[in-house]
């Protein structure tokens, strides 16, 4: 009766393990690497274009929080940057003269240093709310220079990375207006879909999401059997 993730979840541990086991000693034979177990994995579906846009309409941008949500979905959709990344970007990361993102190791989830473009709407948009986090900043006497702030001016990192103050923000809007498809993992889907309708090949599009193989990047792109056809 358990869903599949669950059940994928509890063989993977399991097997985890029974490998410490038989690193150990303890066991003379991985008899369970003979047992194989098919766990029908659920199709993930990027963001719906028209939810992005009935979202990005029903945010009031007269707010602090409002503009920097906007903000956040408009750069999750245009550059595809994880979550994490995002809430530890910080001024010297946004490149206004080269128009682009300088993504560096230390805040991706490989390692790796990445340089994305950004638009001049996206790059106009960030530096209104850079000056916007200075004002936030200095009322509340904080100190740092996050590109992504709280009302009080502090970091929305959290101790778990899974559940920071943006992500809880986006599944708030997802609730309250019943757009399913709105999260930042979906709308990073979205993102590696509309690089291939545009015609970027998968090794392009697995370097611009930092993938650390193709077989990662092909999960994302949601092809129908009509587009694997063609």
């Amino acid at each position: 009766g358990l869903q599949a993730n669950t059940r994928a979840n509890r063989l993977r541990f399991l097997s985890t393990i029974l490998n410490r086991f038989y690193e150990n000693g303890w066991i003379e034979d991985r008899f369970w690497k003979q047992i194989k177990i098919k766990i029908p994995k659920k199709q993930q579906v990027p963001s719906q274009e028209n939810e992005l846009e009935i979202l990005l309409s029903l945010i009031d941008t007269s707010t602090f929080i409002g503009f920097r949500d906007v903000c956040v979905l408009l750069l999750l959709y245009r550059s595809g940057i994880r979550i994490n990344t995002l809430v530890e970007l910080r001024e010297e990361h946004i490149h206004f003269e080269n128009k682009e993102l300088a993504l560096t190791g230390d805040i991706q989830k490989n390692g790796r240093s990445l340089r994305l473009p950004l638009d001049d709407e996206m790059l106009e948009l960030l530096s209104h709310l850079i000056k916007k986090n200075h004002e936030v900043r200095k009322r509340y006497r904080e100190r740092n220079d996050f590109v992504f702030i709280t009302k009080n001016g502090k970091t929305c990192q959290s101790n778990n990375h899974n559940n920071n103050s943006i992500s809880k923000r986006l599944n708030f809007y997802s609730r309250k207006y019943g757009l399913k498809s709105i999260s930042p993992h979906k709308i990073r889907r979205l993102y590696s879909n509309n690089l291939m309708k545009k015609g970027a090949n998968i090794s392009v599009i697995s370097s611009a999401l930092g993938h650390s193989s193709l077989t990662v990047t092909e999960k994302y792109l949601s092809l129908t059997e009509r587009e694997i056809s063609d």
